[in-house]
């Protein structure tokens, strides 16, 4: 569903890989900015994270992203909030054990004073 044209795809392809590019450098703070305030992560683990929560994993080398690949997004456009999706091939550490695997999700972007915003990530592993 396309509401308001395709003119917030570009903008929130470049988030997107804001996005990984903050994992890969474990840049807390660019993820920060990335996350709204009500940022809410629902991990394939079944643990929900809040923006300061996952931050500071990153922040703390408690999670350590070592490969994200740039996923194929697919898109739906309801103006000022979009919904990505794809698929990314994603390695890193937690607590120093290797994780990895295909990573499946959905991202909720909203627009807030002209910038994009991540509100809500839902991620899982798959085959």
């Amino acid at each position: 569903m396309v509401a308001d044209g395709e003119h917030s795809q570009p903008d929130i392809v470049a988030r997107e890989a804001e996005f990984y590019k903050a994992f890969l450098d474990a840049d807390a703070n660019a993820m920060r900015e990335i996350f709204a305030d009500n940022f809410l992560y629902q991990h394939g683990s079944g643990t929900n994270f809040d923006k300061d929560t996952f931050s500071q994993l990153i922040e703390s080398g408690v999670v350590v992203v070592t490969r994200a690949d740039a996923p194929q997004l697919s898109f739906q456009d309801f103006g000022s909030t979009v919904v990505s999706s794809g698929v990314s091939r994603v390695e890193g550490k937690v607590d120093g054990d290797f994780f990895g695997g295909n990573l499946r999700f959905v991202n909720v972007w909203h627009q807030e004073a002209g910038d994009w915003l991540l509100h809500h990530r839902n991620s899982e592993f798959i085959q």
